[in-house]
Formats: structure tokens, sequence, C-alpha cells
């Protein structure tokens, strides 16, 4: 099994991350698009029942050191500084900013 964070910066607490548990079998032989699209699968309350909302457009995935933001359609890969300047956004105006919208 491999835990794999996400921050939750869509409907999450402030500074609240989900841990999302990843079967290594299920992720073994995928490329890093596939192992995003499984993390964000399996973030699901449906799959895994946590004290917390499920993985949304907005939050970020860690995956072997890079972060990922979850975009209306895809993932996308962004810096430490895209990450600050991301959080600095409110949190209800997060879904309109241009990495969520994947540009």
């Amino acid at each position: 099994m491999k835990t794999i964070n996400v921050e939750m910066l869509a409907f999450g607490e402030d500074n609240q991350l989900r841990e999302v548990d990843v079967p290594l079998n299920e992720i073994s032989e995928l490329n890093e698009s596939q192992i995003l699209d499984v993390v964000y699968r399996l973030g699901q309350n449906d799959f895994q029942a946590k004290p917390c909302p499920s993985v949304s457009v907005g939050d970020v995935i860690h995956l072997n050191d890079k972060l990922f933001i979850v975009c209306n359609m895809g993932f996308k890969d962004i810096t430490k500084e895209q990450l600050e300047e991301y959080k600095l956004c409110p949190r209800r105006d997060r879904s309109f900013h241009t990495l969520v919208r994947g540009e």
C-alpha cells in the first residue's frame, strides 16, 4: 500500500491533507497520468470514507516530489510558487483560477 497526500484546497479546512491509500499492485505499471486518475478515484468517500471531503477540482496531489492540481479536466503539474500563489486566492474563487482551468 502506498499513501499519497492530497491538499484539500477546494472544500477542506486550512492545511488539511487527505491521505489516499493506493494498492501498489494497482499502480505498479501505470504512468504518472494514470496514477493521478487512480488517486482521484480512490480519494472519493465512496471508496475510502474519511472525515474530510472527497478529492475535488482545485485540490493538489503530492506525487513523487511533484505537485499536481486537479483541473476541470485532468491534472496540471505546478510549482511550489504556483501553489503558494493559488493558496492566496480566496477559497470560493479558486474554482475560477487559471490553474484549475488548465491554462
